[in-house]
């Protein structure tokens, strides 16, 4: 299912439509992040790039593929990911 069926409602700021496009991505975030399951809190991560998804949604501008605000969640949450692996080796 494309999840960007509830970009409009979310670009309005409407909870709800937030609430349920995340009840859909937050699997595919948090597969996105297994592979750092040993170096960071993913619960953490995941929970920051919702956070960051949730706020820059309205100036969010498809490409015409599916699950556009999905697919820049999961490269949210990656580089989070991939930050605090370099702060957590200095």
């Amino acid at each position: 299912m494309n999840l960007d069926v509830h970009l409009p409602a979310i670009v309005l700021r409407d909870t709800h439509a937030f609430g349920q496009w995340m009840a859909g991505a937050e699997g595919a975030i948090r597969e996105s992040l297994r592979s750092f399951a040993r170096v960071v809190d993913v619960e953490a991560i995941l929970q920051e790039a919702l956070l960051r998804v949730w706020q820059v949604a309205p100036r969010f501008v498809p490409d015409g593929g599916d699950n556009g605000l999905l697919r820049l969640g999961v490269r949210i949450a990656r580089n989070l990911a991939i930050s605090e692996t370099r702060r957590q080796k200095k």
